[in-house]
């Protein structure tokens, strides 16, 4: 989990990508609040096929 301060900067920094709120909302709800996805950070690793 993500403490306060770092919450708000990744809070930030999604918010520079306006374009991109929308459909990430559509699927995660209140994407910026505080109790939603931004929450915990996530890593995922693509693998070649």
């Amino acid at each position: 989990m993500l403490d306060d301060r770092q919450w708000a900067a990744k809070r930030a920094a999604v918010l520079c990508h306006g374009s991109q709120l929308a459909p990430l909302a559509a699927d995660h709800g209140s994407l910026p609040a505080r109790g939603g996805p931004l929450r915990a950070e996530r890593v995922w690793r693509l693998a070649a096929r």
